[in-house]
């Protein structure tokens, strides 16, 4: 079917929209093919046209219009939405995107989400042949793609993908933290089970691994704590295991310097502890959230980077292969790279007629595809030396 435009980004003057069509403006309508920004804001979508300085069309949409999401999903071959919290205000368009045949990829970090997407609509994607696929910014790729890497040719021998990250953080969105709320909101029993997004008929271990405060690595000489984005990053992982017919568990957690684990350990366990008293989340809700739309500067995201090795054990503990993952980026911008090469994957795939259906992790859906692409972004995706320990340095 012929679509006047190749994607759309959707929410694309919030905070991490914009960092999507910046990204997509770089590389031009030779790479893109003709592609256009919509939301419910004729006015900031025109000064954002006028800002990324590109010939672009501007589309108007709300998702309280069904008829003004149909028309807009009508019109692209792959669909973009950046427009959160998901929980709140992404269904309406992800059913637009399956009414109107249109692949969709989206920036949410919201896996309670996830689950209703996945018990609503894979069945129907699957009959209509399209593509959802969610969490395709910093939560969840990196993790996606570096369990991803580290088991090729490996099969069956792997029983555990342990992923330490690495982070010089440079400060929280407006739409992070209301999608952080939104998730403590809405969260139900069956959005606590570590394995909420695992297909049905899909084994599950008799417990999940949980790794809780601070600890040490002495197998890896790392000292650990409890990663922030884990919870989502976990799930997405698990989904693709199981899609993909990979065995055995994935854990994550940030390491660094004992200052610096203990205070991520107990800022994460503080803030847990606010957000499960409604009275208190709603206090927070009211008068400390950074509004929506806004984040961390240019300069702000400028003095941040992340970095992840991700280890691949068997059975015994042995090590079989670990990978390094970096970025010279900060996790906002790389998510607009993250999102972008997700969506033009997507369009890639389509046109060679190798895109699977259903509600899919980015790894499930786009594999190799997607590993190249952001290769070539720049972000470093290779195996370290098997003997190494500790802090791994990629082999040359």
């Amino acid at each position: 079917m012929s679509r006047e435009f190749s994607l759309v980004v959707f929410g694309a003057t919030g905070y991490t929209g914009k960092l999507v069509c910046e990204y997509l403006a770089r590389l031009g309508l030779g790479k893109v093919g003709p592609w256009a920004i919509a939301g419910r804001n004729k006015e900031k979508l025109n000064q954002l046209k006028q800002e990324l300085g590109v010939n672009l069309s501007v589309l108007v949409a709300d998702i309280t219009s069904p008829s003004s999401l149909d028309k807009l999903c009508a019109s692209t071959s792959v669909l973009v939405s950046c427009a959160g919290p998901f929980t709140y205000f992404g269904m309406p368009v992800v059913e637009a995107c399956v009414r109107s045949r249109t692949h969709y990829v989206d920036s949410t970090g919201e896996y309670n989400f996830v689950r209703q997407v996945i018990e609503k609509f894979h069945e129907e994607a699957k009959k209509q042949g399209v593509a959802l696929v969610s969490c395709c910014a910093f939560d969840s790729v990196p993790g996606d793609l570096g369990n991803y890497f580290v088991r090729q040719g490996l099969g069956s021998e792997v029983a555990e993908v342990k992923a330490y990250y690495q982070m010089a953080r440079g400060g929280m969105s407006g739409g992070t933290a209301h999608s952080v709320m939104a998730v403590h909101e809405s969260c139900g029993l069956e959005d606590k089970d570590p394995y909420s997004l695992l297909p049905k008929d899909a084994p599950r271990p008799p417990t999940a691994p949980a790794r809780r405060g601070v600890w040490y690595d002495f197998s890896e000489r790392r000292l650990t704590g409890p990663f922030f984005m884990s919870a989502t990053n976990e799930r997405i992982v698990r989904r693709t295991n199981a899609l993909l017919g990979y065995g055995g568990t994935y854990v994550e957690a940030i390491e660094g310097t004992l200052g610096a684990v203990v205070g991520a350990t107990i800022t994460k366990y503080m803030m847990t502890a606010v957000l499960a008293v409604p009275f208190l989340r709603r206090y927070v809700a009211e008068n400390w959230l950074p509004p929506a739309g806004t984040g961390p500067t240019q300069s702000q995201r400028e003095m941040s980077w992340y970095k992840c090795i991700f280890v691949a054990t068997d059975k015994s503990g042995k090590v079989l292969r670990r990978v390094f993952l970096s970025d010279t980026r900060d996790g906002y911008t790389a998510s607009g790279l993250y999102i972008s090469e997700c969506a033009l994957s997507a369009l890639q795939m389509a046109k060679e007629g190798t895109l699977g259906f259903g509600v899919l992790t980015p790894m499930a859906a786009f594999g190799d595809v997607l590993l190249r692409r952001v290769q070539n972004a720049g972000v470093v995706v290779e195996a370290v030396e098997e003997a190494t320990t500790g802090a791994a340095t990629p082999t040359q």
